[in-house]
């Protein structure tokens, strides 16, 4: 086999060398999937802003224009149809989250009013408190069943919801109605920036299932 032959083949091994070099100096692949961290760095605005966005203060206008712009957002699946009230629901998805939509966008008058973000796949509620401060109340389902049970967090002057629902919620709402605390490694399954005006607040325990009590503090 002659010199000229082997080349090609020499070139893509330096070049696969290469490649390996990369992913392993920088951690991730061309192909890893951009996760919004923007909650937990409080970059580039800390919450209940989110990348310049803001809940009573953006227009609608200006909420595309952002979607558009950010890299874990498929701009291309941003959907809005009508709400009662006249008004608007815009979701959309994110590549690799695996859910109907990552994000949620409410407007009333194209005025901002509840704004649902993509969260970090390992955030916890204890993350979100370290982050937040402890919150004035939660709320979780009074009447809980075997495979149902929310936990919900509330930040009412900040307009912040910190929600967590999964396999072991369950356990959690026993937990709590037993005043033993909350568990700190819950994962949150849900992060929202709402309206702090008290025509289009977050309403909590509209359900005759609902229990809103002070904070309980975590599990020790």
């Amino acid at each position: 086999m002659d010199a000229e032959s082997t080349r090609p083949r020499c070139l893509v091994a330096v070049w696969f060398f290469i490649f390996v070099f990369v992913v392993m100096i920088t951690g991730c692949s061309p192909t890893e999937v951009e996760v919004d961290r923007s909650f937990v760095t409080g970059q580039p605005c800390a919450a209940p802003c989110w990348y310049g966005l803001e809940p009573d203060k953006s227009k609608m206008e200006d909420v595309y224009a952002t979607l558009k712009t950010l890299p874990f957002v498929d701009a291309s699946t941003i959907e809005t149809s009508l709400m009662p009230r006249d008004g608007l629901e815009s979701t959309y998805i994110c590549p690799g989250i695996d859910r109907p939509y990552c994000g949620r966008a409410i407007f009333y008058t194209s005025i901002l009013r509840d704004l649902q973000v993509p969260r970090p796949h390992d955030l916890t509620l204890n993350m979100a408190v370290d982050r937040l401060g402890p919150p004035d109340y939660i709320v979780y389902d009074k009447y809980f069943s075997v495979n149902s049970c929310s936990i919900e967090l509330y930040w009412p002057d900040k307009g912040i919801q910190v929600a967590s629902f999964d396999s072991d919620s369950i356990i959690r709402c026993q937990a709590v109605a037993a005043n033993q605390g909350l568990d700190p490694d819950a994962l949150v399954s849900s992060l929202l920036y709402y309206s702090t005006q008290d025509e289009f607040t977050v309403e909590c325990c509209g359900e005759m299932s609902d229990v809103r009590i002070p904070w309980p503090g975590f599990a020790k």
